[in-house]
């Protein structure tokens, strides 16, 4: 494998550019941040472990009752089990979220 991409801050290489740019999150950002307690990580996937902390939260949380669902999947069709006028006029399925993603 080659692996073209390098990062200028470490000696780390990578096969793709998308790889190389999650990896420079790690020297100057940290973009996804806990709704519960403000933590930062540096990718989604740091952040669903992160929540997992919290009692096991998941990484959705319904706005109307409260029931949490593992994937945004779940969460959509969950949401379809309440009434249209449950929601607000301004939700929307971001509000679900446990992490707010500043990308």
């Amino acid at each position: 494998g080659e692996k073209p991409y390098q990062c200028k801050h470490c000696p780390k290489r990578f096969s793709l550019k998308h790889q190389l740019d999650t990896h420079h999150r790690v020297h100057t950002e940290k973009p996804f941040e806990c709704r519960l307690c403000g933590q930062r990580s540096r990718d989604y996937s740091a952040m669903i472990k992160h929540l997992r902390t919290h009692g096991g939260a998941a990484p959705y949380q319904c706005t109307v009752c409260l029931e949490f669902c593992n994937s945004l999947v779940s969460m959509q069709r969950h949401v379809k089990s309440h009434a249209v006028q449950d929601f607000p006029p301004d939700w929307s399925i971001n509000n679900t979220y446990m992490y707010i993603s500043h990308i």
